[in-house]
């Protein structure tokens, strides 16, 4: 797992201080590579209670979650949500279209494909527009 956690972290670049385009790339990242939410979302049925999941995953999410809050404290996002919340619902967006998704359909066509991306960068947009 954590395999696959250091390739997206290589190929979609976290930019806090552009959290749309994060979400974009990410998305383009998901539907490309729906392979790696299946993977992520086996992993967590298969954590314990006391298990703390791939360890590349909970440092990326712990820095991602500090980059969030510095931006937050630098004024550049807004601070409405917490950091932890604002990163899991941009996660949540991005990923909410994706094969692994249970409410669409296995798979959907470029033109359909590039609306959601656009309403998920979109969405994104709105949550930091303060």
């Amino acid at each position: 797992m954590d395999t696959h956690v250091a390739r997206i972290l290589d190929e979609v670049p976290f930019t806090p201080e552009d959290l749309p385009d994060y979400g974009g790339r990410l998305f383009d990242f998901l539907i490309a590579n729906p392979h790696q939410l299946r993977l992520a979302t086996w992993n967590r049925m298969e954590r314990t209670d006391r298990d703390t999941g791939p360890v590349q995953l909970a440092v990326s999410m712990r820095q991602k979650t500090e980059a969030i809050a510095r931006a937050q404290t630098a004024g550049s996002l807004p601070e409405v949500f917490p950091a932890e919340d604002l990163l899991t619902f941009v996660l949540a967006l991005a990923s909410a279209w994706t094969p692994a998704s249970p409410v669409i359909p296995a798979a959907l066509d470029s033109a359909v494909l590039r609306t959601h991306r656009d309403a998920v960068i979109e969405a994104v947009r709105r949550l930091v527009a303060g």
